[in-house]
């Protein structure tokens, strides 16, 4: 469906409806949404107005107009407008009202809420009701319709293969039980002398997030092995402070599983020997997450960067879309380092639920929908990073941590030198061949076109002394630095001194040279001529090669002032703000920038026509790969008429 059809469809439809009116006013309670500043009255304004824009480039200035409805219905935002497009649409109210509060339930910002609607109601969904809908008006549906599409969603939720919940629930139930319930294949309930309260919570959570909580049961004659598993329908917890639960049905755990293989929510510990309790809140173990997934997985062409792209999608729903570029930069630099000759040593798989780097017989890099797993070598890891207690044979001296989504943006950076000295060590040893043999090449694929790599991952890393920039940024490092010695480092400090900016000589030196070397970096990297930009980097300050601004950017650390510099033309040639703003910087133990100062070579003042180009550059680069939902950029005039001021920092 096009974005102009939907609009007819959307013209068609009812403006103003009960349960997204009852949100919007819900959200602006919470003070989360408001339409004091907005241009539209309603839902339906807002959509129409919104879809006219894909025609061209719309206000966003889009690179790309060529998109589907799909794509326009999962880039919205803005909550109340996904739940009215699903409620007008004919989705049933119960589900409209599910959707309404997994919304409510998620975190307190607008992407995460517009995102938790769409796991509830899909774009599959509402193009059905679309497309099949021959009513002119949703709410003129006969109550015959409304029953039978209830009963078709609800058959649908039922039997759709969800993932898995973060949580699972341990119990012990009589073997006799169990065997008779196993035979049985239907439903089967059990009762508890405990109240399953933190349980019955976790339940609920599970169900507005659109997964399954499992319940694993041991034999309560012997408490020594795991033996069924089911998936919890519902809890009660009585006013005696017992307990009552059902499971869908009973199914055999595979191979010799223990409850010692499963680690406590509250502690993160494996449960102790000889646990002999009934009850035990634990994290839902791997083994069960592959199983539960392996009808989905088996699904997933392993080979399409496409479904490798949409698992990765699905997990970063709701995410910042830069702490998603960020993971992908990180798996793929993790990949490049692995040596040539050890080609050998290391597997990525693809799976429903995440994307697995294996180097040696090591997990080394595990995205899940809770965060991502990253090996480190304990000896460099920051002394802030929190490690799981794990011990590795093959990777003697290496932990786990692990890192939520929301936080890779600013943590990545920081755990690359520890990591890659982890991923030494693991391959160290050769892989299991099992490993190889399930290398999912959609993974490398996804990873050298969305990246923009001229070689694809499986070709080996590209080292950087062999890059042909190697020659003509040495040469540059070493007149910069004599014509910088010769001027006693005066007009390498001017600029700085020019906006009252402290920093020494030699930070100003270091601070410098990491971003010219940043920025040289990227241009390889992404296939970009960076010698027109070294050429630009001349010591003194003029306007040959076209310069026309001095940028100043900010890498303090917390102890100590760096300020570097870079001359550029009016357009920003050859600098990728975007990469700079999460780029580590070893000097000050830092990543990323949030301020950068734009001054005129020629000391003129910077006036209104001109800021709007300065931010229209800005912006289109900073605002490439996500929304002003997201990250918040301005560029600001400052107390110096010469000089304008970039700003920008993460909105979530």
């Amino acid at each position: 469906m096009t974005p102009r059809t939907l609009a007819s469809r959307i013209a068609k439809l009812p403006a103003t409806l009960p349960i997204t009116t009852s949100f919007e006013r819900n959200l602006r309670k919470l003070r989360i949404w408001g339409t004091a500043s907005v241009w539209y009255s309603t839902q339906k304004e807002h959509w129409l107005g919104w879809l006219k824009e894909y025609s061209g480039p719309g206000f966003y200035e889009r690179k790309n107009w060529n998109r589907d409805a799909e794509f326009a219905y999962n880039h919205i935002v803005c909550p109340p407008m996904v739940l009215w497009l699903g409620e007008a649409s004919g989705v049933s109210s119960g589900l409209v009202r599910k959707a309404e509060q997994a919304a409510l339930h998620a975190k307190p910002n607008l992407s995460a809420q517009a995102a938790a609607i769409r796991r509830v109601i899909p774009w599959g969904l509402i193009e059905d009701r679309l497309v099949n809908s021959n009513e002119k008006s949703s709410l003129a549906q006969p109550t015959m319709k409304r029953n039978q599409e209830s009963r078709q969603v609800k058959a649908a939720e039922a039997t759709e293969p969800h993932s898995l919940s973060e949580y699972c629930v341990y119990a012990i139930v009589e073997r006799k039980k169990l065997d008779h319930d196993f035979k049985r294949k239907v439903s089967c309930s059990y009762k508890e002398g405990k109240p399953w309260a933190t349980a019955a919570s976790l339940l609920e959570k599970s169900r507005l997030m659109k997964s399954n909580m499992p319940v694993l049961l041991g034999n309560a004659d012997d408490c020594s092995q795991l033996s069924h598993w089911g998936l919890l329908t519902d809890i009660q917890v009585n006013d005696d402070k017992t307990s009552g639960y059902t499971v869908d049905r009973l199914r055999k755990i595979g191979g010799t599983r223990a409850p010692q293989d499963l680690v406590l929510r509250s502690t993160g510990k494996n449960i102790a020997p000889h646990f002999i309790k009934s009850y035990a809140i634990c994290k839902t173990p791997a083994f069960l997450l592959e199983s539960g997934s392996k009808q989905r997985s088996a699904l997933l062409d392993k080979s399409d960067p496409k479904a490798a792209q949409a698992v990765v999608d699905s997990i970063f729903q709701g995410v910042s879309t830069h702490a998603k570029e960020s993971y992908l930069r990180f798996l793929a630099t993790s990949i490049q380092r692995l040596a040539p000759d050890h080609s050998d040593r290391w597997g990525t798989t693809l799976f429903e639920w995440g994307i697995r780097l294996n180097v040696g017989w090591v997990e080394c890099l595990v995205l899940h929908p809770d965060g991502l797993n990253i090996l480190l070598f304990k000896e460099s890891a920051p002394d802030s990073v929190k490690l799981n207690g794990f011990c590795y044979r093959w990777a003697p001296g290496c932990d786990m941590t692990t890192v939520p989504l929301s936080e890779l943006t600013k943590t990545l950076p920081l755990l690359r030198s520890s990591h890659d000295e982890a991923v030494s060590v693991a391959e160290m040893r050769p892989t299991n061949p099992t490993i190889r043999k399930g290398h999912s090449e959609g993974v490398a694929k996804l990873l050298s076109k969305r990246l923009n790599h001229k070689k694809t991952i499986d070709e080996g890393p590209t080292d950087v002394n062999q890059s042909r920039y190697v020659r003509p940024f040495q040469k540059w490092l070493r007149e910069f630095t004599a014509a910088a010695a010769a001027d006693n480092y005066a007009d390498l400090l001017r600029p700085i001194e020019h906006l009252e900016l402290k920093c020494s000589p030699k930070n100003a030196m270091a601070a410098t040279i990491a971003l010219v070397n940043a920025i040289v970096a990227y241009c390889q990297l992404d296939g970009r001529d960076c010698e027109a930009f070294l050429t630009r980097q001349q010591y003194g300050f003029n306007s040959d090669g076209g310069n026309k601004y001095c940028l100043i950017f900010d890498l303090s650390g917390t102890t100590s002032k760096y300020f570097g510099r870079v001359l550029t033309d009016i357009n920003f040639t050859s600098i990728d703000l975007e990469d700079l703003f999460d780029h580590p910087w070893s000097m000050s133990n830092t990543a990323g920038f949030t301020e950068a100062y734009i001054t005129r070579l020629d000391g003129k003042q910077i006036r209104k026509r001109e800021m709007g180009s300065l931010y229209k550059v800005v912006a289109s680069d900073m605002y490439y790969g996500h929304s002003e939902d997201e990250l918040s950029v301005d560029v600001s005039m400052t107390y110096f008429p010469d000089t304008a001021l970039i700003y920008a920092v993460e909105t979530e």
